[in-house]
């Protein structure tokens, strides 16, 4: 049996473009960043509309931030999978070529994780798009707002 080095390489390619997408959706979002202009409001309803019209512009981007974290996550776990399979199989005969094939994508996975990770923690309050539970997680991160 040979190694599907195909499906493989279209895992790769999938999870480079999730990251490259994720990266341009990153300027939009740093809680840290608007946690400054939060931090100015004189009064709980001048927070409530600061954080509304922010979570308004954010949504939907912030969600498709979201799901493409928890792709690259898919798409990790896929190829970590696939690549004990190989090195694990008694079935699979791997060429040297195969070798390093499997190398560079325990690399790609290794580079990737990280990122990933932290960006699935940040954008895990974008995970709905009910702007009305965004906005309750953004203030419970900030401990200004206790669910009843």
């Amino acid at each position: 049996m040979k190694l599907n080095r195909t499906t493989l390489a279209q895992y790769a390619r999938r999870l480079k473009e999730v990251l490259e997408e994720a990266g341009e959706f990153g300027r939009f979002f740093g809680l840290a960043k608007e946690r400054a202009n939060f931090q100015l409001c004189t009064s709980e309803e001048d927070l409530r509309v600061r954080i509304a019209r922010w979570v308004n512009e954010v949504r939907v981007p912030g969600f498709c931030a979201h799901a493409l974290a928890e792709e690259g996550f898919i798409l990790l776990k896929l190829i970590t999978a696939r690549v004990i399979e190989a090195r694990e199989s008694k079935t699979i005969a791997l060429s040297e070529y195969d070798v390093r094939f499997l190398e560079q994508l325990e690399r790609l996975v290794n580079e990737s994780e990280g990122a990933l990770r932290q960006a699935k923690e940040e954008m895990a309050i974008y995970s709905s798009l009910d702007g009305r539970e965004i906005a309750e997680r953004i203030l419970e991160r900030f401990g200004r707002y206790k669910r009843n």
